[in-house]
């Protein structure tokens, strides 16, 4: 079975830009990870497409992007047998890519269009989870020309982050009204954001496995975030031992049940208070995390995310081997 592996910026997306130089590392790391995965499986191959200069190890073939990577893409996507995307959701990236491989009539190894555009709004996915009592910030839509008034009425500190996004970027820590500007500029010209009660927390994530109604919380992750303007994100360990885990990993199963046809692996963002947890966000797509994830666990994630499309079985008796450090450039 040929599996098309597709890291966006690997494959040239977004070249040139300020997000393809802060991301193509990260991209890379998470890509080679699951080739990795991937090539200690019987009967299934790798294809991946890269643009000049990047490198994946462990793929059985590799295509050279020397057109654009929308060709690229689109050919290989109708010579695969399932494809498995390693893409932002920004501007609609990685739902708009999910559906091209299904409307190939190739095997989606992921979340459905549907689910992404769902869980990548952040307000759309604020409201789902409010509505459901899962504890999260209390979150208000603003506009350029209400942002001052609203964020007087949420009160400071806040959060003003961008309505879809990935990694920090856009997002920003504002104290007092006097550092607004400064989070606006950040959002590179957006005219609709998100201002959110700020909670100060230990930062984790939840990877989490679906495959249908079925969801399994494997393991949480420390994240390494520090708050400013803008956020910055600096990798993570795993496993991470907090004495909220069990809740965690609990509201975080709650959390992705919530959006039909989230599948394969997923993230869940957390801020861990003393005494209790909140859900940030829910990433419908493969995240840094899976580079530390795939090397403490007893089990192949790859054959998992397999497993649980054309099986309908999720992961058992999981544990973690060892801690892992890991960076946006790979295991530390």
């Amino acid at each position: 079975m040929k599996i098309f592996v597709f890291e966006f910026f690997s494959a040239g997306g977004m070249a040139g830009t300020i997000i393809a130089q802060n991301a193509t590392s990260e991209g890379q790391a998470i890509l080679n990870a699951v080739l990795r995965d991937f090539s200690h499986l019987d009967n299934y191959r790798t294809v991946t497409c890269l643009s000049p200069g990047m490198q994946a190890s462990h793929a059985d073939e590799t295509v050279p992007v020397t057109d654009s990577w929308e060709a690229s893409f689109n050919t290989l996507v109708h010579q695969a047998d399932g494809v498995l995307i390693i893409a932002p959701e920004e501007a609609g990236c990685l739902a708009d890519l999910s559906q091209i491989v299904l409307d190939a009539g190739t095997i989606l190894l992921g979340s459905s269009p549907e689910s992404i555009r769902t869980a990548s709004n952040k307000d759309v996915c604020a409201q789902l989870l409010l509505k459901a009592g899962i504890p999260f910030p209390e979150t208000v839509v603003a506009t350029l020309e209400t942002v001052e008034s609203t964020a007087d009425s949420l009160g400071y500190p806040l959060v003003v982050k961008p309505l879809c996004s990935q990694d920090c970027e856009g997002v920003s820590l504002v104290l007092d009204r006097s550092e607004l500007d400064r989070a606006l500029d950040l959002l590179d010209g957006r005219k609709v954001m998100l201002l959110q009660r700020y909670h100060q927390g230990t930062h984790a994530s939840v990877t989490v496995f679906v495959s249908g109604f079925d969801v399994t919380p494997l393991c949480l992750n420390e994240q390494r975030i520090v708050p400013g303007q803008p956020f910055v994100y600096r990798g993570g360990s795993t496993p991470f031992k907090h004495h909220l885990s069990d809740r965690a990993m609990e509201l975080a199963a709650e959390a992705v049940r919530l959006i039909p046809g989230l599948g394969g692996y997923v993230g869940v963002d957390m801020v861990l208070k003393e005494d209790s947890c909140l859900v940030i966000e829910i990433n419908p797509r493969l995240t840094t995390a899976y580079v530390g994830v795939s090397e403490t666990l007893n089990i192949n994630l790859a054959e998992a995310i397999l497993h649980g499309h054309f099986h309908g079985t999720l992961p058992q008796r999981v544990k973690a081997e060892r801690r892992v450090e890991f960076s946006k450039e790979g295991i530390v």
